[in-house]
């Protein structure tokens, strides 16, 4: 294929997603998880300390002149909120946590994505303005576009030299420079599921699936189906269910291999491995929870199992799931599981105070992220970073902090990000483990809306509000706006 593909992350709460042309890599050798502690420390959620770590690389960036006025469009204040600039991206050093530079925003809708020194960043609707999305440039940083949409976008991903935009409404490519429409594609029903793969975008609504050339925005071919639920592609093979209906497709031969029932969990996930689809088996077959893949070329069942549940497919070919129970009670141990999603064997396991769905905070194909209550100190929460392959641990770290999810790095190093549940005080949190075990912490004044992304500026941090919470900020009727920042709003 060798085409470039990104998708954004999506919302606060980490979702693991396998992304559709992200290369499958092999599992390892299995080995047992480590159950030692590799470096205990608690620190607080205060202000950014002094620490070293081995990515210095943004130590000596300065950044362009930033007093110029020009920003983004956002709603006028009329006085019943606390503050105008309620919503910002702000760029944090990755080795101390200091604030390298801010800039406001309008409310962030549930996705972003960074590409090289560029934020593609999503709008929600505020205050009788409509929602949209907008391109910051990061080494000013400087609003470079704004394009205001009939519809809030869902998500962002980069293809070749096209930004693509997913709203309920349409899938559309923008110019990532100006912002301006490459192709439109307006559906008659509202998109249930859109997935971008080298070549094509996959739309799935209520009446099938729909081929759409990523370059041009031409639906090259369709696949009907009567009321499907679910959607999943890789580079290869497209999985299409309908309640206990799945459908297997070639996408390069555009030929359905497969067309059969399966004891399906029905409207549940489905995942994409190298050799298999992956699904979650129906309560009727497994009450506590189980978990089944069938041959992606053939739909012959490889392998099931009725004591896995909770799957959370973390890489290319293994997944993350925990002891199956019916009636799981509180504070009851689980054993969360590596396992291999090709041959189902399990290749390591580390007990859990929780399932995988709530133990797992972060993922990429070769490490997760795994939080549960400290065992010895109440009040506390344990992060630990594993090979996703042989569950060997790397490190644990005990924080007060609520963290929400982890964005994942190089060289074992971990972003902590959490979102404040109170109404007062600082709102969101980052927190940042290095390599060599230093450690730092940060604050927004609002909540962190997003995963922290790398850019070669620093950690990028979208923090704002996900929802009007003061008097007068409300959700409304758009009101005309045309032209901004070089953008121009094509009327649908």
């Amino acid at each position: 294929m060798g085409k470039r593909c990104r998708w954004a992350a999506l919302g606060a709460t980490f979702a693991l997603l396998v992304a559709a042309c992200a290369a499958p890599t092999s599992s390892q050798t299995s080995s047992s998880a480590t159950a030692e502690t590799t470096g205990v420390a608690a620190p607080t959620a205060t202000t950014a300390t002094e620490s070293t770590s081995v990515e210095s690389t943004t130590d000596e960036l300065a950044f362009a002149d930033t007093s110029s006025d020009e920003g983004f469009l956002r709603p006028p204040s009329d006085g019943s909120c606390s503050t105008t600039n309620h919503s910002s991206l702000v760029i944090l050093h990755p080795t101390t946590g200091e604030e390298r530079a801010a800039l406001p925003l309008p409310r962030p809708a549930q996705t972003a994505i960074v590409e090289e020194s560029t934020a593609f960043i999503a709008f929600s609707w505020d205050q009788d303005q409509r929602p949209g999305v907008g391109a910051v440039d990061l080494t000013t940083p400087s609003a470079k576009w704004q394009r205001l949409l009939n519809s809030e976008p869902e998500n962002l991903a980069i293809v070749d030299d096209a930004l693509i935009v997913v709203s309920p409404e349409d899938v559309r490519a923008l110019d990532p420079e100006t912002g301006e429409d490459l192709w439109i594609l307006d559906s008659q029903f509202d998109l249930r599921t859109v997935v971008v793969g080298s070549n094509f975008v996959f739309a799935l609504d209520q009446v099938g699936v729909h081929a759409i050339d990523a370059a041009t925005g031409v639906v090259q071919w369709q696949l009907p189906i009567d009321r499907p639920d679910t959607l999943a592609a890789s580079d290869t093979t497209l999985a299409v269910a309908s309640a206990t209906r799945l459908i297997g497709v070639d996408i390069d031969a555009q030929t359905r291999q497969f067309d059969i029932d399966v004891d399906r969990s029905g409207a549940g996930e489905l995942w994409i491995a190298s050799e298999s689809i992956v699904h979650e088996l129906s309560t009727t077959v497994a009450p506590g929870g189980g978990i089944a893949a069938i041959d992606s070329k053939t739909g012959r069942e490889i392998w099931r199992s009725t004591t896995l549940g909770e799957p959370v497919f973390a890489g290319a070919d293994t997944l993350v799931a925990s002891t199956a129970n019916a009636e799981p009670s509180p504070g009851a141990p689980f054993l969360l599981f590596g396992v291999d999603a090709n041959t189902g064997e399990q290749l390591w396991e580390t007990p859990s105070t929780a399932q995988s769905f709530n133990a797992v905070i972060g993922a990429t194909n070769d490490r997760v992220a795994i939080i549960q209550p400290h065992e010895v100190v109440p009040g506390l929460k344990a992060v630990r970073l594993f090979d996703l392959h042989t569950g060997e641990m790397f490190w644990e770290v005990s924080t007060d902090i609520d963290v929400d999810g982890a964005a994942i790095s190089g060289g074992n190093t971990a972003t902590l990000f959490a979102s404040s549940r109170i109404a007062d005080g600082d709102r969101g949190t980052i927190a940042r483990r290095g390599t060599d075990a230093s450690w730092w912490t940060a604050t927004t004044i609002e909540g962190v809306t997003h995963p922290p992304m790398r850019a070669p500026q620093g950690i990028v941090v979208i923090a704002g509000e996900r929802s009007p919470v003061c008097v007068g900020r409300s959700v409304g009727q758009p009101v005309i706006q045309t032209a901004v920042l070089g953008a121009t709003e094509t009327a649908n």
